[in-house]
C-alpha cells in the first residue's frame, strides 16, 4: 500500500523539515510530472553550454594558432628544436585550460546540488540522476572536463518525462559522449579522407567502435541483448563522421568542419563517413550521411531488448537489488506499448504494489544520502567550499565513476565498513557547521513518522546534545536506507 514515507524517500530524495508528508503518495507523485522545470533556478544560473563551449572553443583556436607558430619555428631551425619559451607558453595554455575546465565543473556540481536540496519536484530529480548515470561520462578523461555537467543539464534533464528516443539521440549527438567515448577521431577507412590514407594508416587514425559498443551494451539492448561484434562494427560505420565543431585540436578534422558553426555543436563530417549499406540486427539502413546512424538508433529505441534492459534498471533502482520479475514485465510492457514514453513507464512504476514494500529495498548510495541529509536539515545548498572534494571524499564523485557504465546500483560498493565511517564523520561535522539547535526528535517525527523504529527513537531520545541526536538520526538504519 502507498505510504507517505516511502514517497519521500525511496521515490523522492527526503524530505524536508518544513514539509508535511504527502496525505495521498501516488498523487503527489503524479502531479510533480506537471510541475516539473527542466531549468531549475540553480542550473539557470550556471555556466551554460554557450558559456562552456566558447570559452574552449576559442581557447582550442588559440592553441592551434600557436602550436602552428611553434611548427613553422622547429621547421626554420638548423637544429629542429622548438625555442623553450614557446613550449612554456604551449604548456602554459593547457594548464590554464585544464583550471578553466575544473572551475565549470564545480559550477555544474553546485548548481546539481542545489537543484537537488530546494526542488519541489524531487521524484523527477531522481529519475534526472538515475539516467545521468545510465548515460554516463567521467571526468578522469579530460577531454570531458567542463562538459560532464552539460550532458546532464542539455540532454537528459528537457527529455525526463519524454520518449527514450529523444533522450538517446540527444546524448549520443551531445559533445560530452562523442567526446569521451572517442567518437569524433573514428574514420570511416572507405571514406573520402579513408582512402587518402591508403597504405599510411597511422597510429591514432581509423575506425573506432567505442560510441557503437557502449550504445549496444549500456545505454540500449544491455550487454545479452541480442547483438555481435559484427553489429558493432557496422554501427561504428555508421556512425562515422559524427563529431563536434570547434574543440578539435586534430588539423584533418578541423578542415572539414565549418568555420563558422557554434563551437559544442554537433557536426557530421561526409568526407570521414564510411559509404555504403549498413546491416546490423537483421535490419538494412541505406540512408545517406548522418542520417544512417540516426535512423539505427530510432531502431534500438525501439527494440524489445531496450524496453527490458531500461525496465530492469528501472525496477532495480526503485524496487531493490534484485527487482522482482512480474515488476520487470509491467515496466516493459508499459515502454513497447506506449513507444518508449518514459512518463508511462514511470506510471506504471507507481501504480506497482512491488515498488511500494514496506522494509527498505535500497542502501543509499554516497550521493543519495548526502543530498538527503541536507534536506534533512533544511539546507539549501552545501556549506562546504569545495563540493567536489567532498563527494570525492564520500566516495562517489560526482561525474567521475570511471567508466561508462555509470556507479553501481547495487549495495554492495556502498554498504562497507569503510563508507560507513566516513558517513557517520560527515554527519558529525554537518551538524556541527548547523549548530541551529534542532530537536532530533521532532525533526525524526516529521521525516519518518511511525516507521521510525523504537530502537532508532530510543537512541535518539538518550542522545546527550541535541547536535549528537541529530548525527545520530543522520547515520541511523532508516536514514542509510529508502
Amino acid at each position: 500500500m502507498p505510504n507517505s514515507v516511502i514517497a519521500v524517500n525511496r521515490f523522492g530524495l527526503g524530505g524536508r523539515p518544513d514539509d508535511r508528508l504527502p496525505g495521498d503518495p501516488e498523487r503527489w507523485l503524479l502531479d510533480q510530472f506537471a510541475r516539473y522545470d527542466p531549468v531549475s533556478a540553480p542550473i539557470a544560473v550556471a555556466p551554460r553550454h554557450r558559456d562552456v563551449m566558447r570559452y574552449f572553443g576559442e581557447s582550442t583556436g588559440e592553441f592551434l594558432v600557436e602550436s602552428e607558430r611553434i611548427r613553422e619555428i622547429n621547421l626554420a631551425a638548423r637544429d629542429g628544436e622548438a625555442m623553450p619559451a614557446m613550449d612554456d607558453r604551449r604548456a602554459e595554455m593547457r594548464r590554464a585550460m585544464l583550471r578553466q575546465g575544473r572551475d565549470f565543473h564545480e559550477a555544474h556540481i553546485a548548481a546539481r546540488v542545489a537543484s537537488a536540496l530546494t526542488s519541489t519536484t524531487p521524484f523527477i530529480e531522481r529519475l534526472v540522476h538515475f539516467w545521468a548515470n545510465h548515460f554516463a561520462v567521467s571526468i578522469d578523461k579530460r577531454e570531458t572536463l567542463g562538459y560532464a555537467g552539460l550532458l546532464e543539464f542539455d540532454a537528459i534533464r528537457p527529455h525526463v518525462l519524454g520518449r527514450f528516443e529523444d533522450m538517446l539521440l540527444a546524448v549520443e549527438q551531445h559533445p560530452a559522449m562523442l567526446l569521451y567515448l572517442d567518437q569524433p577521431t573514428s574514420i570511416g577507412p572507405a571514406s573520402e579522407f579513408g582512402a587518402r590514407l591508403g597504405n599510411r594508416p597511422r597510429r591514432t587514425l581509423g575506425l573506432n567502435e567505442n560510441l557503437a559498443r557502449e550504445v549496444l551494451e549500456l545505454h540500449t539492448l544491455g550487454v545479452d541483448g541480442g547483438y555481435d561484434q559484427t553489429d558493432v562494427t557496422e554501427f561504428a560505420r555508421a556512425l562515422t563522421g559524427w563529431t563536434v565543431n570547434g574543440l578539435m585540436r586534430q588539423r584533418y578534422i578541423t578542415r572539414f568542419l565549418s568555420p563558422d558553426a557554434a563551437p559544442g555543436s554537433f557536426a557530421f563530417a561526409p568526407e570521414l563517413h564510411e559509404p555504403g549499406v549498413r546491416r546490423i540486427m537483421g535490419q538494412s539502413y541505406d540512408q545517406a550521411g548522418a542520417a544512417q546512424a540516426r535512423a539505427v538508433l530510432r531502431d534500438l529505441a525501439r527494440h524489445p531488448s531496450t524496453a527490458r534492459h531500461l525496465a530492469t534498471k528501472l525496477a532495480r533502482h526503485f524496487a531493490g537489488d534484485e527487482p522482482p520479475p512480474a515488476l520487470i514485465d509491467r515496466l516493459a510492457s508499459a515502454y513497447r506499448s506506449n513507444d518508449g514514453d518514459l512518463s508511462a513507464v514511470y506510471r506504471a512504476l507507481i501504480a506497482s504494489p512491488e515498488a511500494w514494500v514496506e522494509q527498505p529495498v535500497k542502501f543509499k548510495t554516497p550521493w543519495e544520502w548526502q543530498v538527503s541529509a541536507s534536506r534533512a536539515l533544511g539546507q539549501d545548498a552545501l556549506p562546504d567550499t569545495n563540493v567536489t572534494r567532498l563527494f570525492t571524499q564520500l566516495g562517489q564523485p560526482v561525474w567521475e565513476s570511471g567508466s561508462p557504465a555509470g556507479y553501481d546500483d547495487l549495495a554492495g560498493p556502498w554498504a562497507v565498513p569503510d563508507a560507513l565511517v566516513r558517513r557517520v564523520e560527515r554527519a558529525g561535522a554537518m551538524v556541527r557547521a548547523a549548530a541551529d539547535g534542532r530537536d532530533p526528535r521532532q525533526l525524526a517525527e516529521a521525516l519518518f513518522a511511525d516507521r521510525l523504529s523504537t530502537a532508532t527513537a530510543q537512541t535518539i531520545a538518550q542522545a546527550e546534545s541535541n547536535g549528537q541526536g541529530l548525527a545520530l538520526l543522520l547515520v541511523s538504519p532508516e536514514f542509510q536506507r529508502r
